[in-house]
């Protein structure tokens, strides 16, 4: 699945959430003009993943799916003034690094949705609007930092349940490997892409409100133009600081009770059933 697979596919999703369930036709007039054939597909895939299902011609989210349990796109909304606030760290970490600047908020079991970006003038390489939602993909790095500090079954739903369906260049092969890099992200605080020495990637850090075991938002930037040690070290210091100033807002305005019932939310388990495994 590539990344306009993907976004097709959360489009579905998002239209079900909103609608409760839909015929093909419906679905295609959202899709159009993909081809029908490229259409079935990719409902058959969101079948496959456990995501949808179709009962006497209509498609409905699946009793499994983390979209399902989808509240809403901001569910720390703060004050106007406050946001703002945030706003204003989001464009300064962008302007003062040259990179685009995203927070990020993981709000299901599953997924997370992009609370504030800032790209620079002039930069091609940016982060998607806010607003919109992602599942914990193994291979986004955002994901990754959410995923480092979740119990590993957790990290085995996110992996097994959609390595398969994603393209080559994004696909990990080694669930152990998968493991072993969670952890590294936890013990060094932060997830650096190895891809940016060559292309681009994202130095994300976890922001933690209050005493939370697992953090609720991530802060990054979009590197690329294949910068030095010195320059990432900058950079480091620059999200750093960022992050200690969104939580700094954030604390004031999301109670430790807030998060403990989120987080209760979050801890629902969904365990993936593999759909190629045939029961005995």
């Amino acid at each position: 699945m590539s990344h306009i697979a993907l976004g097709r596919g959360l489009k579905v999703l998002h239209y079900l959430v909103q609608h409760g369930s839909a015929r093909f036709k419906d679905l295609s007039v959202l899709l159009d003009p993909v081809s029908p054939a490229s259409q079935m597909r990719l409902l058959q895939t969101l079948i496959n993943l456990g995501e949808i299902e179709k009962v006497d011609n209509q498609y409905r989210l699946s009793s499994n799916s983390f979209f399902g349990v989808a509240s809403s796109n901001d569910p720390f909304a703060i004050k106007a003034e406050e946001d703002a606030k945030v706003t204003e760290i989001i464009r300064s970490l962008a302007r003062n690094t040259s990179y685009s600047a995203g927070l990020f908020g993981w709000v299901t079991p599953g997924t997370m949705v992009i609370l504030n970006t800032y790209s620079p003038i002039g930069s091609e390489r940016r982060y998607r609007p806010a607003g919109q939602e992602w599942p914990l993909v193994p291979f986004h790095d955002f994901s990754q930092l959410f995923l480092a500090y979740t119990p590993e079954y957790y990290q085995e739903d996110a992996f097994f349940r959609w390595n398969l369906y994603l393209n080559d260049e994004y696909k990990i092969k080694d669930f152990d490997a998968f493991l072993t890099s969670m952890n590294s992200i936890r013990e060094k605080g932060y997830r650096l892409s190895e891809e940016i020495k060559r292309t681009y990637g994202s130095f994300v850090m976890p922001v933690f409100v209050h005493e939370e075991s697992m953090p609720r938002f991530a802060l990054g930037v979009l590197v690329h133009d294949n910068p030095s040690d010195e320059n990432l070290e900058k950079v480091r210091e620059l999200v750093a600081q960022g992050v200690k100033d969104v939580a700094a807002i954030l604390k004031d305005n999301i109670t430790p009770k807030q998060l403990e019932m989120d987080a209760a939310r979050l801890r629902k388990v969904v365990r993936y059933n593999d759909p190629t495994e045939s029961e005995d």
